[in-house]
């Protein structure tokens, strides 16, 4: 199945989850794997930070899909690879 995300969202894959606060999750990283036609900072293969309250969950035949919105309330930052220096 082809997921094409529409509007200003990002379709993703969880790879990790920070915890604070008890049991109580406040953000999630993922993996972009598709963007909508207007996201404008975010690329396909960008590891994004976003706020857990943002994320839709989806499941089609078994298989679990996310989705967040490209906004500063939900999605908080791109995680970046630092160069090695010489």
């Amino acid at each position: 199945m082809l997921i094409k995300p529409i509007s200003n969202n990002i379709y993703f894959e969880p790879t990790k989850e920070e915890k604070a606060l008890g049991d109580f999750s406040l953000c999630e990283y993922g993996k972009v794997l598709a963007i909508g036609p207007d996201v404008k900072e975010v690329k396909v293969g960008d590891t994004i930070s976003m706020v857990k309250h943002g994320i839709n969950e989806v499941e089609i035949n078994g298989t679990k899909y996310y989705t967040v919105r490209e906004d500063p309330s939900f999605v908080t930052f791109i995680l970046e690879e630092q160069p090695l220096s010489e």
